[in-house]
């Protein structure tokens, strides 16, 4: 006979998966409060959407969007360099206010 295969912890993706029938649970029941700040957006510049915002518009105050190269993976693996250039500057921005 083959080799016993070792078990496998199900993955977040899995739909028997405790932790899948949590997170459903929680998205489906959290209501956001709008928040009365400012907040920014970083984004992927090859990201398509309909909303520049991402939809933040709908629970901010202010909404800044700043667009770093590529889409929504590549810009946190491949261009991570940049995202944390733009973090930063938007984080000595709430320095100076």
């Amino acid at each position: 006979p083959g080799a016993a295969r070792e078990a496998q912890p199900p993955t977040v993706l899995d739909e028997r998966s405790p932790l899948t029938a949590a997170y459903r649970h929680a998205i489906e029941r959290y209501l956001p409060r709008r928040y009365p700040g400012r907040i920014a957006v970083i984004r992927g510049a090859e990201t398509h959407s309909a909303r520049p915002d991402l939809g933040w518009a709908s629970l901010a105050d202010q909404v800044e969007v700043h667009l770093v190269p590529g889409d929504h993976l590549t810009s946190i693996t491949r261009h991570a360099e940049a995202v944390g250039e733009r973090l930063r500057a938007c984080l000595r921005g709430t320095q100076s206010r």
